[in-house]
């Protein structure tokens, strides 16, 4: 039920995102010009975030929700 909520709310803020791009992008039709800490945090942060939740993911932070990687034994 987690999952679905969160992947509820994340697919609802990327379309709330998407329609005020587009509303702004109507009423200032000029090309845009961000400014170089932007751009930068815009690149950044994506692959930063997703780095230390691998990382995090991997030391077992995740509380036991991945996969066991110390059994040798398949469930059968």
């Amino acid at each position: 039920m987690q999952k679905v909520i969160l992947m509820t709310s994340v697919w609802g803020v990327s379309l709330a995102l998407s329609l005020g791009l587009r509303r702004w992008g109507d009423l200032r039709p000029e090309p845009l010009q961000p400014s170089w800490p932007v751009v930068m945090a815009v690149m950044l942060f994506p692959p930063l975030l997703m780095g230390i939740w691998l990382i995090l993911s991997q030391s077992g932070v995740d509380h036991g929700r991945g996969e066991s990687f110390g059994s040798d034994q398949e469930s059968r």
